[in-house]
């Protein structure tokens, strides 16, 4: 029986590693390595509310600086009404609270301070009163905002609805604000 020779190959030369040709090495840990998660941030501005907020707001640049905005100039604006609904007052009277926005392109040519996306005004000055001063002044809103006035107001026939404000500017808390002075007749 004729001895076969053993097989030898001829030892290749190393390739130098790539990324690609890396793989993770193996090692034995006795304990878990655990690392921290990093906190979720929140950004800013943020229009709607959630349950899993965390208690970190991430606002980009540092607030310390943070000066309080103009507000929008006492002028004469027309906007458009966002929101509508029946509210309850603190002394327990039932209110009209509506969310008019007035569109950047309302802005008077100097005004630097305003949001791209319009300045979000509340008119809360409507009492829902059986009266006849109450009824008078619903006729009024519903006259001013372009609304049917009859025996019966459903308030989500506002939204939506084009109207002319007068704003006023006052003070509160110490801070300058717009507010809206009045609904002016269409």
């Amino acid at each position: 029986m004729a001895h076969k020779p053993k097989h030898t190959t001829k030892a290749e030369p190393e390739k130098p590693a790539t990324k690609q040709d890396a793989k993770p090495a193996t090692v034995a840990v006795s304990a878990p390595v655990v690392t921290p998660a990093k906190p979720a941030t929140v950004s800013v501005p943020n229009k709607e509310t959630s349950s899993n907020m965390t208690s970190i707001i991430e606002y980009g640049e540092d607030i310390s600086n943070a000066e309080a905005p103009k507000p929008l100039p006492a002028n004469t604006y027309s906007g458009v009404i966002e929101a509508c609904e029946a509210k309850l007052s603190a002394k327990g009277n039932e209110y009209v609270a509506l969310s008019i926005r007035i569109p950047a392109d309302q802005y008077p040519m100097d005004y630097t301070d305003g949001e791209p996306d319009g300045t979000l005004l509340s008119y809360n000055r409507v009492v829902i009163e059986k009266t006849a001063r109450g009824r008078y002044r619903m006729k009024k809103l519903c006259e001013a905002c372009g609304v049917r006035a009859s025996s019966h107001v459903d308030l989500n026939d506002f939204v939506g609805q084009p109207v002319t404000v007068a704003v006023k500017n006052s003070e509160y808390e110490g801070e300058p604000r717009a507010e809206i002075d009045k609904i002016l007749a269409a």
